[in-house]
């Protein structure tokens, strides 16, 4: 199948998977979009899918929870295959089988080094490397201080470019002295270890040779007959290129990369006379690319350090329960054992995973967290293990998998409740032999990871009706974290809900002092099957929607504000007028059934309302008996 598809992860919609054959593909919570997720934290009108010639985009409507990718909060974003669009706790993943990656890995050709037409220049010997030599040379040549003219340009538009421009920057200079076809930065040492920052087009081959070359003797070279020349191999002329360049990054006399250009237009020369010059471009980008890098790890430890004390501050309460459950969290979270973390959904469980990971000797290894749920067996397989180019459909290229990029950290395994029984026990070969090989493979890889798992099942009972491996549950159940769900923590919902309010009010920058006793009343009163993601998310959508300095009963779910009132007796509703409005609406869908002839789904179109919200309603108005009696 070539169709872009939507695979719902997470969220009411979970284990749809939508096809993307439309220009513009609407999603929200009103029944005439065309992916309904009907949640609280989605909008009526919230994103929107829109095709542009060959790719996708996804284009916030003014949502007031906003859309992210792939962590990120975006107005609009292009998607690319494995792209996770999300907002509050749904999330969508993209696959787009047509797509080509826009990181892509290097292939390298094998052919001897052009011998023909070749100059080659070493970093010792070149003159845009040695600033002494450079001043009595610019002030005695033309074409000297010509060159440090373009030398000083670059540097002003490096020093003017966003990180992720810089890239790009570089190969346009060089392009733009260097007429190529095809050009790539590349980051590394060897050609084997070489990443690809920027390649144009995607993806291309590039000599080896050429680059054992330039990274092993850090020299420049430009040769411009590669077809006449009887030494240049093979590959480079069944690709039929004609001029090949590459130049060294350093910095200082620390090798970091390469730049790499070639043409197969047999009318097109490279500028031999200005090897010195694009020499000395390499090393002045060399230089900012370097800084770049070391800014964007340095922006990466702070979002790190940010979340590791938002995480301490984010595990509110004082109840006995989660008292007991954060010391068993801060036993374990420095040895280096298996933990199975077990907890209805919203109580936390990814919370304390992160605890475990930050607290643990792997704090500085990456966490790595696999969603076990919403995908098929192949696609969570890839995910997990990777794959190699050609293993399946669409594998154009190597993929490394989950438990190969947490090396040195730790696994999160959420949902492992939901692992098909065939990668139960591959998983529990991993966790036996600290081995796997990838999708399509035969090579071992060996992996030194943590697992932390985590399930909203009692995955003893999932044991006994056997949909879950006993000797896998044993593995896991090394070590047993408990999350108590917040109906079994009344007394830290006031607690929860002043903190929110607080972390909200900051963040949509609408001064809020707290919470009414009415409106904290309902609260405390409703039974949270959705837990602290569920109080969270109804306290974001009180303080985004109220106006007043308190949350009141009206800033409230009327869904929530009905169900308590009706429970617990309509003399002790909150207010006589959500008293008239429920009565009102029982009364509205009572005729409406019974104008459809008791089919909800008939009902729902009279009414205007989708039949999962006529559904939800009728239960919290408690109207099924008197549906069933009509």
């Amino acid at each position: 199948m070539t169709t872009p598809r939507l695979i719902a992860l997470s969220g009411p919609a979970a284990g749809g998977i939508f096809e993307l054959t439309e220009e513009i593909t609407t999603l929200g919570r009103e029944p005439d979009r065309d992916i309904v997720v009907e949640a609280q934290y989605v909008s009526r009108h919230h994103c929107q899918f829109e095709k542009i010639e060959n790719s996708f985009r996804v284009v916030d409507q003014g949502s007031h929870n906003g859309t992210s990718v792939n962590g990120v909060p975006v107005t609009e974003r292009t998607l690319t295959t494995g792209d996770r669009i999300s907002f509050g706790g749904a999330s969508f993943l993209f696959t787009d089988p047509s797509s080509e990656p826009i990181t892509p890995e290097l292939e390298l050709t094998d052919s001897p080094l052009p011998t023909g037409a070749t100059v080659q220049l070493q970093s010792n010997n070149a003159l845009y490397l040695q600033p002494e030599r450079l001043r009595t040379a610019a002030l005695e040549s033309p074409e000297a201080q010509k060159a440090l003219s373009v030398m000083l340009e670059l540097i002003r538009l490096l020093g003017s470019s966003a990180d992720d421009a810089l890239a790009d920057k570089v190969l346009n200079q060089f392009v733009a002295l260097v007429p190529a076809d095809r050009s790539a930065v590349l980051l590394g040492v060897t050609p084997e270890s070489l990443d690809v920052l920027t390649m144009r087009p995607t993806p291309f081959a590039v000599s080896r040779t050429v680059l054992d070359k330039v990274l092993g003797e850090k020299t420049a070279l430009i040769s411009n007959d590669v077809a006449g020349d009887e030494g240049s191999g093979r590959s480079l002329l069944t690709a039929e290129v004609r001029a090949v360049a590459s130049f060294p990054l350093l910095v200082g006399e620390r090798l970091v990369g390469a730049i790499y250009l070639d043409t197969q237009d047999p009318k097109v020369s490279f500028p031999e006379d200005q090897l010195e010059l694009l020499m000395g471009l390499a090393a002045v980008a060399a230089t900012t690319l370097e800084k770049a890098r070391q800014l964007g790890r340095l922006r990466e430890e702070n979002r790190r350090l940010s979340e590791e004390f938002d995480l301490v501050h984010e595990m509110v309460g004082e109840s006995p329960l989660l008292v007991k459950a954060q010391k068993v969290l801060a036993r374990v979270a420095p040895t280096d054992s298996t933990v199975l973390i077990e907890g209805e959904s919203g109580t936390g469980k990814e919370l304390a995973a992160r605890a475990i990971h930050f607290n643990s000797q792997r704090r500085e290894g990456p966490l790595v967290k696999v969603d076990c749920t919403g995908l098929n067996e192949n696609l969570l397989a890839s995910e997990l293990f990777g794959h190699e180019k050609g293993a399946f459909t669409g594998a154009i290229q190597q993929k490394k998998g989950k438990l190969e990029i947490a090396q040195g950290g730790t696994v999160f395994l959420d949902e492992i409740g939901e692992l098909p029984l065939l990668l139960q026990s591959q998983l529990l070969r991993i966790l036996q032999d600290r081995e796997f090989e990838r999708v399509g493979g035969t090579r071992p890889i060996s992996v030194d990871i943590r697992l932390v798992a985590a399930t909203n099942r009692d995955l003893a009972d999932e044991v006994k009706q056997g949909h879950f491996r006993a000797d896998l549950y044993h593995r896991l159940n090394v070590i047993k974290l408990e999350l108590p769900s917040l109906r079994e923590r009344p007394g830290d919902i006031e607690l929860l809900t002043r903190y929110f309010i607080s972390e909200t009010s900051k963040k949509v920058k609408r001064p809020v002092s707290g919470v009414s006793a009415e409106a904290l009343t309902i609260l405390k009163r409703h039974d949270w099957p959705g837990n602290i993601r569920e109080l969270s998310n109804t306290i974001e959508r009180a303080v985004v929607l109220g106006d007043t300095e308190l949350i009141i009963p009206e800033d409230l779910p009327e869904m929530l504000v009905e169900a308590k009132r009706l429970r617990a007796g309509s003399s002790s509703g909150p207010t006589s007028y959500h008293d008239a409005v429920a009565e009102r609406k029982k009364e509205l869908i009572l005729d409406a059934v019974s104008r459809a002839g008791g089919s909800i789904t008939e009902a729902g179109k009279l009414l205007g309302l989708h039949p999962n919200y006529l559904h939800r309603l009728i239960s919290n108005l408690d109207l099924r008996d008197q549906i069933k009696n009509t």
